[in-house]
Formats: structure tokens, sequence, C-alpha cells
């Protein structure tokens, strides 16, 4: 048993070639701490252009990701904006068949029980719209994204007289 200097190591004899690793053979594959120590002196972290880099990267990616999602969010509030619209709509034929005219507000479809009160919000928790446009026609509408009547972006469901020839 043998002990070097240089690296403090408790060293014991070597086995033959062929035979099962040793101790000493183990540590001196290992490094030593003040070799470590010297290895890491030498190292530098990483400097601000890079850190800036990979923040502004991860800035880019955000920011598309949010732009998707908002954008696909979109578009399912206006599939459910629409489905909604015709939940009223067979609400309003329902009462029609019933009564022989259309109510003068959607608040009669939810005292009769047709409609919720939940209903008569889009999912943008905007009002429904509901004129009468004559005996028997009507339009609902939402007023989309932007809340008011009269935008590109209005959701609208129009009932038309069907004409007999």
């Amino acid at each position: 048993m043998t002990i070097r200097s240089e690296t403090a190591e408790l060293l014991l004899p070597v086995a033959p070639e062929g035979d099962a690793p040793t101790l000493e053979t183990e540590l001196d594959a290992k490094p030593t701490v003040t070799e470590a120590l010297r290895a890491l002196k030498g190292r530098r972290g990483m400097t601000l252009i890079e850190i800036m880099v990979v923040v502004g990267i991860m800035a880019i990616i955000g920011t598309a990701l949010a732009f998707g999602f908002m954008e696909v969010f979109g578009e399912k509030q206006g599939d459910a904006a629409k489905m909604q619209l015709d939940t009223i709509k067979m609400g309003l034929d329902g009462y029609y068949l019933s009564h022989q005219e259309y109510p003068d507000s959607l608040q009669v479809l939810v005292d009769e029980g047709k409609l919720e009160e939940k209903q008569l919000k889009d999912p943008w928790k905007q009002d429904i719209v509901y004129r009468l446009t004559g005996p028997k026609t009507y339009e609902i509408c939402s007023g989309g994204e932007d809340g008011s009547i009269g935008g590109q972006d209005d959701i609208c469901v129009v009932r038309e007289s069907k004409r007999r020839n």
C-alpha cells in the first residue's frame, strides 16, 4: 500500500490484467478535487449578450404562442355564439308554433321556460339583440368580440318569411 503525495490518495496494489478492477484503478480514473477546481477556474459564465439573446428568443416564442392561442380562442367563441343563436331561434320558432306570433322580447321565452336567462348573453357577456322585422320575420344578433351591433364581427341569424308561389 502506497500514498501519493500530490493527490493524497491511498493506492492498493494493482491486480494482474484481465482481473476485476481494483480500488486503485477506479481512483486513478476520477479527477482529484484540486484537478476539478483547476478545470473550473478556466471556465467562464454566460455573457450578458448571450443571456439577452436567450431572453429575446423566449419572448418571440411566447408572443407567437399567445397570438395563436387568442386566434383559436376567438374562433371558438364565434362558433359558440352561432350555436347559441341557433338555440334561441329554435325557442322562437317553438313559441311561434304555440302562439302563431313571435314574442316582443326574448324575456318571454325565459318566462315560459323555453330558454334560460344565461342564454340571453353571448360568449362575450353582452346581451343578445332581438328585433321583429315583420309579422313572421325576426333578426337575432350578437355584437361579436367588439360588443356592438353594426360591426364586421357581428353574428346574426335572420328568419325570413317563406313565400308561396
